[in-house]
């Protein structure tokens, strides 16, 4: 089955928002993080993004976790 992934990503103007799910704009960057992982651990296997403004993957989370980890990238 394949994983799905929820994006947090900058909105267009102001706030994130999470590409993949219904879920409106977010004005703080955690908030839509915090939902995006809500999702992602009621719809397994899933996977977490998030973006930077500049575009780059900063952070990642998969759901169920195969090694327990947070990945993150610089």
């Amino acid at each position: 089955m394949p994983r799905k992934i929820y994006t947090v990503t900058p909105a267009a103007g102001e706030g994130w928002k999470i590409e993949g799910a219904r879920e409106g704009r977010f004005l703080k960057k955690t908030a839509a993080i915090e939902k995006a992982k809500e999702l992602a651990s009621a719809h397994q296997p899933a996977q977490v993004r998030v973006k930077a403004r500049n575009g780059r993957i900063e952070k990642e989370w998969k759901f169920p976790p195969s090694s327990g980890l947070r990945r993150t990238l610089g």
